[in-house]
Order: structure tokens, then C-alpha cells, then sequence
């Protein structure tokens, strides 16, 4: 069996983010609760980045 392969967030965040936009440009295109699901998984996918950058600055030592 195979091992899945981890897709980076930032990829996944941009893919949904044009799907987005391509419902925006097209009211037809996609279901509503579909769109409805990708705006909440975008929604997650920011703050778990959020999260991790104020995490990281946390780590950095202070600059004297």
C-alpha cells in the first residue's frame, strides 16, 4: 500500500481560494453548500497559519 503524500497548506489554501473565485465569476458553477465548505476550510487553513507564524516569532530570540 502506497503512503499518501502531505500537501502543503499554502497550495491547498490557494486552490481553494480559486475556486472561490471562479463561484464569484460564475454563480452556477458550484453548489452552495460546496462553496459553503471550501470558505470554512479556508477559514481553518488561515488561522492554523496564523497560528504557526505567531508560534515561530515566539521561538525567535529578542533583538538587543
Amino acid at each position: 500500500m502506497a503512503k499518501r503524500q502531505r500537501v502543503p497548506e499554502q497550495r491547498v489554501l490557494k486552490v481553494l481560494e480559486e475556486i472561490i473565485k471562479i463561484d464569484r465569476k460564475n454563480r452556477d458553477a458550484l453548489p452552495g453548500k460546496v462553496v459553503e465548505h471550501i470558505k470554512t476550510a479556508v477559514l481553518i487553513l488561515r488561522k492554523r497559519q496564523n497560528g504557526k507564524l505567531r508560534r515561530q516569532k515566539s521561538k525567535e530570540p529578542p533583538i538587543e
